[in-house]
């Protein structure tokens, strides 16, 4: 029996081991998780993209800036940059900033904008020219700006007349070193208190004043940075008259004031500052120059024993003369001030008589003379070492009620000499009362007469009462130095010295 043997041609595949099976199974649960993810993240997308479509659809448009994109404002003068009325229709929360876009000048001064945060931000102009500022609204949603123009211009205030029952503060009005007001004729405070600023620039027109009358003030306080300055339209000496205090108030006050350019006669002013009736003034640290007559004048023409000055460190230049003032007013001068560089350097009583005020003063010793014609003292009167005193032609010093005390030092005396040298020019010193002491004075130029009829010529005659003197040089004199009738108490004595006295020391010997 034969055996026949049959081959099968096809593919034969061989069986999967276990593990093959399992990764087969990883493959296919992979490709699932990704066909699940995309399909996932599409759905999701779409949600979004239809919830953001819905709230587009919700809020179009919603947040309104609303700004007045014009403003006009005076320089100096706080304008209101207002964006109050900007809303959102949904009531969304609101969030504001105000900022300088453009300006006059390299750079913008972020002081001068204030609540720049806010919906009203504040801004004080301190420079004239077109400022513009952005204004930027923003919601949780959307942000949405506009620009504000801001046209500054400056104004000068002109006045003249009457000011009655005001009550205000002059601030600047224009930049710095342009004026800010101008008096363009006589002006009269009534019942007004006026007080200014620093920095303010008073202008002065031809023959302009103004008049502080007695129930009213004028307060003028600067700054040594950031002085006021009241001066003339034209720098000519003597082109306005006067400011003249008539109030006897203490807010009456210059500080840190340059003045310049009056002084012009008028009525009863003799000076560029002036006191009447019973004025009071506190001036401290002002410079007063370019004045007509005298830059500061107390009582030439209205003396009045109630006026009041409180002079402290102030500066006199290139004026005709410093002060005018009578004697009974020198004792408001004070030695910290600076008289000198003046066409005439002498505190000036304009040959009038002066009596000193019923109460102790004393006059200090100055950086000019002072130049008096007849002096009568009421109480005591005392002279500072260093002091100078000039006497005008035939003049004179008494003390029949009152007492003088002249404290003169060893290296700093007390020297009284004639106006103009050249022998006797002046009368002397009469005294008729007591406790007067002279102690290092220089006299000179003293004897030109008698001091009073029955006395002898001499440069110091006590006819009752007593003096005290010492270290006391007489010099180009005529008389005696020192005269005395026997019923008078004189003592001292010691180191009476003379240079060219055309008579002797004394006429009876010192006791």
């Amino acid at each position: 029996m034969k055996t026949s043997t049959y081959t099968h041609k096809g593919h034969i595949q061989s069986a999967e081991t276990p593990q093959e099976e399992l990764r087969n199974i990883k493959r296919s649960g992979a490709t699932l998780l990704l066909v699940f993810t995309a399909l996932f993240t599409l759905i999701f997308f779409s949600s979004c993209e239809e919830e953001d479509d819905k709230e587009e659809e919700l809020r179009p448009d919603s947040l309104e800036l609303i700004v007045d994109n014009q403003l006009e404002a005076r320089y100096s003068q706080t304008i209101k940059l207002d964006a109050s009325q900007t809303h959102d229709k949904l009531d969304a929360a609101i969030d504001f900033k105000w900022e300088a876009v453009s300006f006059p000048g390299d750079h913008f001064l972020e002081e001068y904008l204030q609540q720049a945060s806010t919906a009203t931000a504040t801004f004080h102009p301190y420079d004239v020219g077109e400022f513009t500022f952005r204004v930027t609204a923003s919601t949780e949603f959307e942000t949405q700006t506009a620009l504000v123009s801001v046209d500054v211009d400056a104004q000068v205030v002109e006045l003249s007349g009457d000011l009655n029952d005001l009550k205000e503060t002059w601030m600047p009005t224009t930049p710095p070193g342009m004026t800010d007001y101008r008096i363009i004729g006589p002006l009269s405070l009534h019942r007004s208190e006026i007080d200014v600023a620093p920095g303010v620039i008073i202008e002065m027109s031809q023959n302009a004043y103004i008049n502080v009358n007695q129930d009213s003030y004028l307060s003028a306080v600067g700054s040594e940075a950031n002085p006021i300055i009241i001066r003339g339209q034209e720098a000519i000496r003597g082109y306005w008259h006067s400011i003249r205090f008539v109030s006897n108030t203490t807010n009456n006050r210059l500080q840190y004031v340059e003045i310049s350019d009056g002084g012009k006669n008028r009525n009863n002013d003799r000076g560029m500052i002036t006191l009447g009736n019973e004025g009071r003034l506190h001036m401290e640290r002002c410079t007063l120059s370019n004045a007509s007559g005298a830059a500061l004048e107390l009582g030439i023409v209205t003396g009045n024993p109630d006026q009041h000055l409180t002079h402290i460190a102030n500066v006199y230049k290139n004026n005709q003369r410093p002060v005018f003032a009578r004697p009974d007013a020198f004792h408001f001068l004070d030695a910290e001030s600076d008289y000198s560089g003046n066409d005439i350097d002498a505190i000036d009583a304009d040959g009038k008589l002066g009596n000193t005020p019923d109460a102790p003063v004393e006059w200090q010793a100055l950086n000019v003379p002072y130049l008096a014609e007849r002096i009568v003292i009421e109480n005591k009167l005392t002279l500072q070492a260093g002091l100078h005193l000039k006497m005008t032609q035939d003049s004179y010093i008494r003390a029949i009620d009152g007492h003088l005390h002249i404290e003169g030092e060893a290296e700093n005396q007390v020297l009284i000499e004639g106006e103009h040298g050249g022998g006797a020019t002046w009368m002397g010193i009469e005294m008729a009362s007591f406790d007067n002491h002279i102690d290092h004075l220089h006299i000179k130029n003293a004897g030109s007469a008698v001091l009073r009829s029955g006395l002898e010529k001499a440069n110091i005659a006590i006819r009752s009462g007593s003096l005290y003197i010492e270290n006391t040089h007489f010099e180009d004199g005529d008389g005696y130095g020192v005269y005395r009738t026997m019923n008078t108490q004189i003592s001292g004595g010691d180191n009476l010295t003379a240079t060219n006295l055309n008579g002797d020391l004394y006429n009876v010997i010192m006791l």
